[in-house]
């Protein structure tokens, strides 16, 4: 699938009988790259706590679906058990391999913003491993700012890793449809 303008792409909510496919989705990014926090992939029964933490309408789950297969999907999570930050919350979004590298996941991203702003959360955090450069640009593409850096909070192969802290405040957010 060759993801641009032309492209037919659908976002949606996400529904149960994606989960096999957001699994596999994950598992790739979890196998072909070091852009997740997991270090072995997981399994459809690992991820039903993940999933049921969605079932809060506040907390949605987008699918990218193109001729009928899911090929990404971006989910709001709290930030913190807390409540004093109950309209904070963080992004994150995964493609399929075939679909990186085109656009799609500023199109995602951009649509998960005017989500987590219609339901009303304030900021939207984002939290990237460093040598993540696709992710980081998207990010600031999509009007993240960056709030920092977590140094050495990662362990990967042996080594440390920095993870960067970004956020969007949605007052100020101007949803835009363009990539």
């Amino acid at each position: 699938m060759a993801y641009n303008s032309d492209t037919q792409i659908t976002f949606r909510p996400a529904v149960e009988t994606d989960m096999p496919a957001l699994t596999a989705i994950l598992n790739a990014a979890i196998t072909g790259t070091t852009s997740t926090g997991y270090l072995e992939p997981v399994t459809l029964e690992d991820r039903l706590p993940w999933w049921d933490s969605h079932l809060d309408p506040r907390y949605p789950i987008l699918a990218a679906e193109h001729a009928g297969e899911v090929i990404g999907y971006a989910s709001l999570s709290p930030w913190s058990p807390y409540p004093v930050y109950r309209d904070t919350v963080e992004s994150s979004l995964f493609l399929a391999p075939s679909a990186q590298g085109r656009g799609l996941g500023t199109a995602l991203m951009r649509e998960l913003l005017a989500e987590a702003k219609r339901l009303g959360h304030h900021v939207v955090l984002s939290r990237i491993w460093s040598q993540n450069a696709a992710s980081l640009a998207m990010c600031r593409k999509c009007g993240y700012e960056l709030i920092g850096t977590q140094r050495e909070v990662g362990l990967r192969n042996g080594a440390r890793e920095d993870c960067v802290l970004l956020q969007i405040i949605l007052k100020d957010y101007v949803v835009s449809e363009t990539i």
